[in-house]
């Protein structure tokens, strides 16, 4: 990975910037100017990305605009922006790509960032408790015994039971994470508890929203929804689990198999699902694949920032509960402390 690359993207034109920079290209385009036109009066401009970027969509040796964006976008963005002017869907692809929330049916924005300071409290209050277990003794000789309080008894329980929880949380990390992009039995079976369910529905609900964009003009000419697959399968197809589903799709096309068809075997959608794209699309043409996709995509995001808003609640009120815990346990070691150390005996 270019270091210089990542820095610049991560710090120098990141991704409000690249979203601005999109905004401009989609409303030009939009109001009827061409490519041409477009990039030669941002080659003027006073931002240096902008004429870099310009000076790239205008490179003759360029089959698309972003076909050398790679440097200062992430490369799938690059790559769909290329993907999304051959099916002649440009501000369609940018219009979705810079509304679309994400944070909503993301597990780490939705659910631990909107609890970290709550997790950090909880740890440091654990890892209190477990000190004053091991320490107590030396407390005892010098300040007080606290070996009669709350704090005493949550540090006591954490500290004999860590070689089950270690096993525990590491066998269940260990085995989400290798499962991950695996395509096997076990990861559908892990799937079928609960296992990758916003992973899958996220990639789902992208993947859908892109046909939905790429079908939205009609099919390329000389294109098919074999051949939309066939591109796609290069921009998403980055791990063995993608790549198998992919492949499983391209496979069913290419036998004369419908869409929703390819989709069920290669177990991209649930029944439910698959059942509106194929209730909204039965004859597959591409208004029809466009509509479907379009409600998949809706369908899966409604559902999915539901679950993970439930999720959410029900992570802080069990975060929230324990802090209380934390708080009766400190309060009752503040008491039972001090009056150990006043001296005072009940």
């Amino acid at each position: 990975m270019d270091i210089r690359s990542l820095f610049v993207k991560q710090f120098l034109f990141d991704d409000r910037k690249q979203a601005l920079f999109l905004t401009i290209i989609s409303s030009q385009l939009k109001s009827g100017r061409t490519y041409q036109d477009v990039f030669k009066s941002l080659l003027k401009s006073t931002n240096q990305y902008y004429r870099v970027l310009a000076q790239k969509a205008l490179n003759p040796k360029s089959e698309y605009f972003a076909s050398e964006y790679g440097d200062l976008f992430p490369q799938s963005t690059a790559d769909l922006l290329a993907l999304s002017q051959r099916f002649n869907a440009v501000p369609q692809f940018i219009d979705e790509s810079i509304n679309t929330d994400k944070k909503s049916i993301s597990i780490f924005s939705s659910v631990i960032l909107t609890s970290v300071l709550e997790i950090v409290l909880t740890l440091v209050g654990t890892a209190l408790f477990v000190a004053l277990y091991l320490y107590n003794d030396s407390l005892a000789a010098g300040l007080a015994d606290f070996s009669d309080s709350v704090a005493y008894a949550i540090g006591e329980g954490f500290y004999n039971f860590k070689e089950i929880i270690i096993v525990l949380l590491a066998t269940a990390g260990i085995t989400y994470f290798y499962n991950l992009n695996r395509p096997s039995e076990f990861r559908y079976k892990l799937k079928n508890i609960g296992f990758y369910h916003f992973h899958d529905a996220n990639f789902a609900i992208e993947l859908f929203s892109i046909v939905k964009i790429m079908t939205s003009s009609g099919i390329a000419q000389g294109g098919s929804i074999k051949s939309l697959v066939d591109e796609l399968s290069l921009i998403y197809g980055t791990n063995n689990l993608r790549r198998s589903q992919f492949a499983t799709l391209k496979s069913q096309l290419g036998k004369g198999e419908l869409f929703h068809t390819a989709i069920d075997k290669a177990n991209i959608l649930g029944p439910e699902s698959l059942d509106v794209f194929h209730g909204l699309a039965p004859d597959e043409s591409a208004g029809e694949i466009c509509k479907a996709s379009e409600a998949v995509a809706s369908l899966l995001t409604v559902v999915t920032k539901a679950e993970i808003s439930y999720l959410s609640k029900t992570v802080h009120f069990g975060i929230l509960l324990y802090l209380a815990i934390v708080m009766l346990a400190v309060v009752d070691l503040t008491l039972g402390g001090g009056v150990s150390v006043l001296g005072i005996e009940n």
